[in-house]
């Protein structure tokens, strides 16, 4: 039942520890102190496995000692004011929530993607001062932890939530701030885990350098990779991959199944799309067209088909102009466009090089040329590479 009256509590002052100093260790008076992660007390660092227990009240100075030779005084449950990290400095929003170590006199916010041991709970922040914290034990009770953690019911955390070990979840989880884990450790769920973000926020995960060696793996039970993305931008799906929106690869898109995109898929230049199976490049049933669009309209790129061999085994260029290296075997063919030169009689190569261009250009190429000046001849135009032949069309009787 909430107070009606005056309380009388029973206070107990700070509490008084001793811990072992690592060897070749000094830790001065005042400074904040760690445990690291053989068990012996250090200067407060940026170490992930540190904990903060309190903060030095005497001089332990063991540069000369082993392991545990003398062991340093630190009082915990106290506030005192510390530097304030001028890079990643606490402000007010930080408030009543954890600030985090820098050295052994300097606090910091939290850091996404860098190391975050919680030296305490922000109590009050001065210009002049710095920062006044509460350093509390353990310090892990203010947001971090540091072995595994289980939660059975529903987790909500108002702040950054940083676990060094696996966490399990049987419940929903909940994060206002940030979620940040240790290397090497797991998110695990009895339910659905969903990560998601309200209003115009991103949801990141950010990987250990820009190369293929770094990735965000997506695994089913049987801890196959299902879905990866790599560091070199680069996405590979062992399954079928549906696009709903458009969606762009700074790298190779690679599918070993079906690719189905109801959006737009883009690949930016010197980047391929593959498939362990059938590629299939289809639009919806309507009046839409199949569209490949290229850099320049002067026949400088094409449209490649290669086969297993990485051969080209036919092409379509920027004009239009198609080649074949098999050949083209059709039931019906029509030209819907024929070039026309004013030629006097049969076409000379000075002719055909006018409207097609160089003979070595054009190896294996077949045209067509209409006589606009007689209005009356038409010729199949072909090319060796060294020269252009013709043959001359004849009116039906």
């Amino acid at each position: 039942m909430a107070l009606s009256a005056d309380a009388t509590r029973e206070i107990y002052t700070a509490p008084r520890y001793e811990y072992p100093v690592l060897a070749a260790t000094t830790i001065y008076n005042g400074a904040l102190v760690c445990i690291d992660s053989t068990g012996y007390a250090i200067p407060a660092a940026l170490t992930a496995s540190n904990k903060v227990v309190g903060l030095a009240r005497a001089k332990a100075d063991n540069a000369s000692g082993a392991d545990g030779a003398i062991d340093v005084l630190v009082h915990a449950g106290l506030a005192v004011w510390l530097t304030n990290d001028s890079t990643h400095a606490v402000d007010q929003a930080d408030l009543g929530g954890a600030c985090y170590v820098h050295d052994d006199t300097t606090v910091r916010d939290f850091v996404s993607g860098g190391v975050n041991v919680v030296a305490g709970a922000v109590v009050a922040i001065d210009s002049t001062k710095g920062v006044l914290v509460w350093i509390g034990f353990p310090q892990d009770a203010i947001g971090a932890i540091t072995g595994n953690l289980a939660v059975s019911g529903n987790l909500s955390a108002g702040g950054t939530f940083g676990v060094t070990g696996a966490s399990t979840f049987t419940g929903a989880v909940d994060f206002d701030g940030g979620a940040t884990m240790a290397t090497a450790t797991a998110i695990t769920g009895d339910a659905e885990l969903a990560l998601a973000v309200t209003g115009a926020v991103d949801c990141t995960v950010t990987l250990g350098n820009d190369l293929a060696t770094s990735s965000f793996v997506v695994e089913n039970n049987s801890a196959v990779a299902i879905l990866q993305v790599d560091g070199d931008s680069d996405v590979t799906v062992t399954g079928d991959l549906d696009v709903t929106v458009n969606g762009t690869v700074g790298g190779t898109l690679g599918v070993t199944g079906l690719l189905t995109a109801t959006g737009g898929v883009s690949v930016v230049a010197g980047e391929d799309i593959t498939g362990a199976g059938a590629l299939e490049i289809g639009v919806a049933t309507g009046a839409f067209d199949l569209t490949v669009n290229m850099g320049d309209d002067a026949g400088a790129q094409s449209v490649l088909f290669t086969n297993a061999s990485d051969a080209t085994v036919a092409s379509v260029n920027s004009l239009g102009q198609g080649i074949f290296a098999g050949g083209v075997d059709c039931n019906d063919f029509v030209a819907t466009d024929a070039t026309t030169l004013t030629t006097t009689g049969a076409p000379s190569q000075a002719n055909m090089v006018t409207a097609f261009g160089a003979a070595a250009a054009h190896a294996g190429e077949i045209w067509m040329l209409f006589d606009d000046a007689g209005g009356t001849g038409y010729y199949r135009c072909y090319s060796d590479g060294t020269n252009w032949w013709y043959n001359a069309f004849t009116v039906g009787a």
